[in-house]
């Protein structure tokens, strides 16, 4: 059954609290087919799913809208009575984490939202955290923008660069901080302090798997449970269709490993 972009297998009842509930964050760029393939990850064996994919003037230009879309998530976990339910958050890219990071700011912050956050038992990162330049971000525009058949792609990643390029020169003149060194600092700050597994390549020329390897380092000083699975081979987000079966088993394995705690509790 489907509810927007609630996804409810048949077979389950979302008044059952034990069933996992995935919210899956989607990267710039992904369309609904995407994101329906990676779902099925879960709701095939029978967990309820909620996905958005944020818009890309969003992610890369307008990032307070990105406030307004983890306020609707979360608030669709209350009203749909899923907020106890064990919660696990899926985020692709940066399209996903920085969804991921107002989720994380939301429950440790805000009332409305804090009693929610011990329900979070695990995050997934594919492809993410990245760390953001004016070349990567130039990179995504351009590849958005040649999915997507708009004119002149090339004009659209030099203009979006020159933006940043900008945008960057002012913050620094102001002493305004970099929306950007933030959003890393949050990061590597591990808030939720979950457990966590990072599926990543040493090929991706968006994400630099050396960046998301110092996100790794620190959340383990940190003392947070952190699984690791680094591909040689593999192009941006591009894991789950390159390596199917390998990227299904890390998951379902940390999936399993962070619910034991709740199974234990009901023997």
């Amino acid at each position: 059954m489907e509810n927007g972009h609630l996804l409810v297998p048949e077979t389950v009842s979302r008044s059952d609290a034990s069933v996992p509930v995935v919210i899956m964050l989607g990267w710039a760029g992904a369309t609904e087919k995407h994101i329906l393939k990676c779902t099925s990850l879960y709701t095939a064996k029978g967990f309820i799913c909620f996905w958005e994919i944020a818009r890309l003037a969003d992610i890369m230009i307008f990032k307070s809208n990105l406030r307004l879309l983890a306020e609707r998530i979360l608030d669709v976990l209350l009203d749909q009575g899923l907020s106890n339910h064990p919660i696990f958050i899926h985020a692709f890219s940066n399209g996903g984490a920085r969804v991921y990071d107002w989720l994380s700011i939301l429950l440790q912050h805000h009332p409305k939202y804090t009693p929610v956050r011990p329900s979070v038992k695990g995050v997934i990162f594919d492809s993410s955290p990245a760390w953001e330049t004016k070349e990567t971000a130039s990179s995504v525009v351009f590849t958005v923008a040649q999915s997507n058949g708009w004119p002149f792609p090339r004009i659209w990643a030099l203009l979006f660069g020159l933006y940043v390029k900008v945008s960057a020169w002012i913050r620094t003149v102001l002493g305004i901080e970099q929306p950007s060194i933030a959003f890393w600092n949050r990061m590597l700050n591990c808030a939720l302090r979950c457990p966590e597994l990072f599926l990543y390549s040493s090929m991706d020329a968006i994400s630099s798997a050396s960046k998301i390897e110092e996100v790794i380092a620190t959340h383990r000083a940190h003392k947070i449970h952190v699984t690791a699975q680094r591909w040689e081979d593999v192009p941006h987000v591009s894991s789950l269709r390159l390596h199917p079966a390998e990227y299904s088993a890390q998951v379902d394995e940390f999936v399993h490993t962070c619910l034991l705690p709740m199974q234990r509790s009901t023997l």
